[in-house]
């Protein structure tokens, strides 16, 4: 699922395998090794992780990885709201349409099994 910003992506998930890959773009990148963590909220809920740093055309993207779980599921297939924060900055993201939401929260749970799906 992508989300964009002036006709740009900002926020691209991706579930695979046993995972849900997030990449937030545009954050202005911190001098530093390693990056600071990249945490997003998706309503209630949230994760963090240093972040995989790389440059895609003109923008800068940010990327973690974390186990597929309904909490997060549930707030995406609710059309919570989305916020990343990273190095002082945040962003926030607009609300999906609550059937593209459905749809991709349905997806990602269908890889896997209900007891590996809990909160991690």
């Amino acid at each position: 699922m992508s989300l964009y910003e002036f006709r740009r992506p900002s926020m691209i998930m991706v579930c695979e395998g046993m995972s849900l890959r997030v990449q937030v773009r545009d954050f202005e990148p911190k001098q530093a090794w390693p990056q600071p963590e990249l945490s997003i909220a998706f309503g209630a809920v949230e994760r963090s992780a240093v972040p995989d740093v790389r440059n895609i055309g003109e923008q800068v993207a940010y990327e973690i990885s974390f186990r597929i779980a309904d909490d997060v599921l549930d707030q995406i297939s609710a059309g919570s709201p989305i916020e990343a924060r990273f190095n002082d900055q945040s962003k926030a993201f607009l609300a999906t349409p609550k059937a593209e939401a459905q749809a991709f929260s349905s997806g990602c749970a269908a890889l896997l099994p209900p007891p590996l799906r809990r909160p991690n």
